[in-house]
């Protein structure tokens, strides 16, 4: 991120008072890359100064994000390293998801197939993963993200568009069961829309849905290809019926 000049002049301005205040009282800051002011300096090849967001900043962004989508308790308890391992295609997807976490040059992880497998557990904490190495992530259910902008077509069409854009240009995006229940040509226009739009822009893009990639491709190979192509290697398809839900909850009995 750059900061424009009369910003930069504002923040060169606290970071001498901060100076001039610590020579008369000394003070411990919580961060000592940017003595608690949220901005580094960064000096480029050309010799000019720049501000960018420190890592603490980052964090706290973070973190507010996750407690304004409501999602901090999920994120705590959905993590790569308590997910429970039953079969050989939950160790497969685990090793996948602890692979794409790691990737930063990943566009994209798909988990399908049949329900209570733990793709929603997997992609959540996939997602939080993004969020915490400051990707900004939305995570929205595909039947709410219908019902919101349903809600909006006959409120304002302007706030509508708002809504889907934000969708659509999201650094990161989670949408969990997607064609939950049968699409119509409204749904494969919306999913669409936005999935061309992460596509064509190369935007992370997380999804969870209970059709496996060939019923994808079988309800509509535009949208199936897409999501294929962004997720490339990171593919987790679930045919085993063993309930993920059960078992887990049988586990903490």
């Amino acid at each position: 991120m750059v900061i424009d000049k009369k910003l930069l002049d504002l923040i060169n301005q606290k970071a001498k008072e901060q100076q001039e205040e610590e020579k008369r009282n000394p003070k411990q800051y919580k961060c000592k890359k940017c003595n608690d002011t949220g901005f580094k300096k960064v000096v480029d090849e050309n010799g000019d100064i720049r501000y960018t967001n420190c890592d603490c900043r980052l964090r706290e962004m973070a973190l507010k994000s996750l407690e304004e989508q409501g999602i901090m308790e999920r994120a705590k308890k959905q993590l790569l390293n308590n997910f429970n391992v039953n079969n050989v295609e939950q160790q497969i997807a685990l090793n996948k998801a602890l692979e794409f976490s790691k990737d930063d040059k990943a566009k994209g992880i798909l988990f399908l197939g049949k329900v209570g497998s733990g793709k929603t557990h997997l992609a959540t904490a996939c997602g939080v993963q993004k969020i915490i190495q400051y990707t900004p992530t939305i995570f929205v259910n595909w039947e709410n993200m219908k019902s919101e902008l349903i809600k909006y077509s006959y409120d304002s069409e302007e706030d509508r568009e708002r809504l889907k854009s934000r969708y659509k240009k999201s650094a990161g995006l989670f949408i969990d069961d997607l064609f939950k229940t049968t699409p119509n040509s409204k749904d494969f226009s919306l999913a669409y829309e936005i999935i061309n739009y992460r596509y064509e822009n190369r935007l992370m893009t997380i999804v969870t849905s209970e059709k496996t990639l060939r019923q994808l491709f079988d309800l509509d190979s535009a949208i199936a290809g897409r999501l294929s192509e962004l997720a490339g290697k990171y593919v987790c398809e679930f045919t085993n019926t063993t309930d993920y839900r059960m078992l887990k909850a049988n586990v903490s009995k």
